[in-house]
């Protein structure tokens, strides 16, 4: 599909979801930036009670969903381009949060309870605000001390967590991860916050093996059941496959089932409803060359998935102008830690996926994206101080 061939279906449910990003929700975002500190709330619950902060996760949430909207251009470099105030705050607090011994990035309120995944998904988003500046942090992330290892023979662990330690310490890991009590997307979050450590290790071709002996054939999923729950984990897992590795397995299978099941699902988290849409984009971009057939069935649906899911989006709109993670509103808890109340409100995770939705959508149907945002970008910068 081009943008001349656009169907009036397809023309239709775009509209829909160009609609969903007016000033309200600037205004909404805006509210969450703490000045002080030069991060982000994670929700109005969380920036009005004590007992919550500013958090690694939610700044770089913000600076993405600007990003993607358009309130936040890039130069010739592709680095992003903001008032140099917002970004020396941005950099100081996230600087101030690298423990230099291990490389981990670590919100304060959550240092002594983060979990690995926690630790893993703090040091990623963390990475991408560097990358997006085009600076490097105070010290080497975990991956890169990996990197730096891995010409040695022996890994001992004292130098490397267990689990990149040896081949056989990373299949443990992910027979561990992976256990029979944790679904596809569980364990998958964990695959996705961890993929930076993983490919330094050398050990990206051992998962890839892995994830096609344990995929399901039928389903194209890590579930044995065609199911919203098996696109979730499909999301997660299928950045592995791609033009630096291999396509994805079974990606017809997959794509019929997740056209299917998007067409009339509703999704119950913000997650779920960007699940079918971006899974699909990274699927069929990892093919290269997409099959006649697999292309004919997409372009045939999407205006029907992007309609349903502008549509059931609209149930996770809040009164105070965002989006939440759920329909009751905020999602209280992110990687085993407490983030907000889980009041009837919006929240950055939330916010978030509904930008991704927006995003892969006109991908998907061949169009390009407008950019909402970039008409408000001086407004937002003022309104928070800059």
């Amino acid at each position: 599909m081009n943008q001349s061939s656009v169907t009036p279906a397809v023309r239709a449910a775009l509209d829909k979801l160009d609609a969903k990003f007016g000033i309200e929700v600037v205004d909404w975002l805006a509210g969450l930036y703490d000045r002080e500190s030069g991060g982000f709330y994670y929700a109005e619950s969380s920036r009005d009670n004590p007992q919550f902060g500013p958090d690694i996760e939610s700044l770089v949430q913000a600076i993405l969903l600007l990003a993607r909207m358009g309130a936040i251009g890039r130069d010739e470099n592709g680095h992003y381009v903001v008032p140099y105030a917002f970004k020396a705050k941005t950099l100081a607090f996230l600087n101030a949060r690298q423990d230099e011994s291990d490389g981990y990035f670590y919100d304060p309120q959550y240092k002594e309870i983060a979990n690995m995944a926690k630790k893993d998904r703090n040091t990623s988003f963390a990475s991408w605000i560097y990358n997006g500046y085009g600076v490097k942090a105070p010290y080497p992330l975990p991956s890169e001390r990996l990197k730096a290892a891995s010409g040695e023979k022996t890994k001992k662990s004292s130098k490397f967590e267990e689990r990149f330690a040896s081949e056989e310490g990373f299949i443990s890991w992910l027979e561990e991860i992976s256990a029979p009590t944790r679904c596809s997307y569980s364990w998958g979050s964990d695959l996705a916050s961890a993929s930076d450590y993983i490919i330094a290790s050398g050990y990206r071709p051992t998962l890839i093996k892995w994830l096609k002996e344990k995929q399901c054939k039928e389903t194209g999923m890590w579930e044995s059941i065609p199911s919203p729950n098996g696109i979730n984990g499909v999301l997660k897992i299928c950045g592995f496959f791609n033009s630096e590795t291999e396509p994805f397995p079974n990606a017809d299978k997959f794509i019929k089932n997740c056209v299917e099941i998007s067409r009339t699902f509703s999704p119950r988290s913000g997650s779920e409803a960007w699940n079918p849409l971006g899974a699909m984009k990274q699927v069929l971009s990892s093919l290269g060359d997409v099959p006649k057939e697999m292309k004919e069935l997409v372009d045939s649906s999407i205006a029907d998935i992007i309609s349903n899911i502008s549509d059931k989006v609209e149930g996770f709109r809040m009164p105070d102008g965002g989006y939440g993670y759920l329909k009751s509103g905020s999602s209280h808890i992110s990687n085993d830690v407490v983030v907000s109340l889980g009041a009837p409100e919006g929240d950055v995770n939330g916010m978030s996926l509904i930008a991704l939705i927006y995003q892969d959508a006109y991908a998907l149907a061949g169009q390009k994206q407008p950019l909402p945002w970039k008409k408000y970008a001086e407004y937002f910068f003022n309104k928070i101080g800059y």
